[in-house]
């Protein structure tokens, strides 16, 4: 009997993996929904979402059955942005163009045109907000020239309708860009060039010279560097060339 009993193997019991409970389709759009409006409406960074809704969970009586990835959040806010673009048409109110490149990251540039409303601009009377502009053009590009910015305003200003005026600082390419374009118009379109950079290029030109305007360009470029990722980057300072 003992050696019948030895020659009986014993099996350990089988652990059942524990699998969470499907989504529902309604409850994951309203996740979804939720997500984006906290990045847009309440300003919050994308890691910042799991962790509001973590404790919506916990501490109250909101029912939230699935918490994303913040990496998910970032890719519904760009599915926004890139459905907005591609819904862009021309409008019969006149219009100005803002356009601008982004700061240099890596090898590539960001070239943004925003469409603003001139009753909007009349009844503001301060500087515009984000909430009086509409994003009608994002273009990245790798190399940037005056013949390529043709290109893209072409593409943009055929699809958004053709701006009263272009609000622009006074980059070399850009102002190539424009010009070409501008030119192949009946009407050309005026151009304004954006005050705060037209008075850091006037202000460059009497002062680079001196040394104690080197200085005080080097102490900003200095101290930009140094509070960059703290709490206060928010602040805005010089750049290099002395714009703001």
């Amino acid at each position: 009997m003992k050696r019948g009993a030895e020659n009986v193997k014993t099996t350990a019991p089988v652990e059942v993996e524990k699998r969470s409970p499907p989504i529902d389709i309604k409850d994951a759009d309203q996740t979804r929904v939720l997500c984006v409006l906290l990045t847009l409406n309440a300003v919050v960074s994308y890691r910042s979402v799991p962790r509001i809704l973590e404790l919506f969970k916990s501490k109250t009586n909101y029912a939230v059955s699935w918490i994303p990835h913040f990496t998910s959040v970032i890719n519904w806010s760009l599915r926004l942005g890139l459905g907005c673009l591609t819904q862009v048409q021309a409008i019969t109110k006149p219009w100005v163009a803002i356009i601008d490149h982004s700061i240099d990251i890596g090898t590539k540039k960001a070239l943004v045109v925003l469409r603003v409303e001139v009753d909007t601009l009349s009844k503001r009377g301060a500087a515009v907000r984000l909430e009086d502009c509409e994003c009608i053009g994002l273009t990245i590009s790798e190399k940037v020239t005056g013949d390529t910015l043709y290109l893209e305003f072409e593409e943009i200003f055929n699809r958004a309708g053709k701006p009263l005026a272009i609000i622009k600082d006074r980059d070399a390419t850009l102002n190539k860009g424009v010009r070409l374009w501008s030119n192949q118009q009946e009407v050309p379109v005026p151009t304004i060039d954006d005050i705060g950079h037209t008075i850091a290029t006037a202000l460059k030109a009497q002062f680079e010279k001196l040394d104690i305007y080197k200085r005080f360009t080097a102490l900003i470029s200095h101290g930009a560097k140094c509070m960059r990722q703290t709490e206060l980057a928010f602040l805005k300072w010089f750049n290099k060339t002395g714009h703001f």
